[in-house]
């Protein structure tokens, strides 16, 4: 049960979001008179680390115990 005229809650949120990414590519090509080749190589990486820590307080408030159980 918690008792008060009133309530004043407080939240800090630090959330952060770290993203590395790489890319690659290599392309090549060949003809002299349709001797053709051809050649494409792709490569993509990501690495994405998302941290989020909450803290909360609730301020002006008496918390205790009762022999109350009703539930109110």
């Amino acid at each position: 049960m918690i008792d008060s005229d009133s309530v004043s809650v407080t939240a800090k949120d630090t959330s952060t979001i770290d993203s590395v990414v790489v890319g690659a590519s290599i392309a090549g090509s060949y003809s002299p008179a349709s001797g053709a080749g051809a050649l494409s190589i792709g490569v993509a990486l990501a690495d994405n680390d998302i941290d989020n820590d909450t803290i909360a307080s609730i301020d002006n408030v008496t918390i205790g115990a009762s022999d109350d159980r009703t539930g109110r």
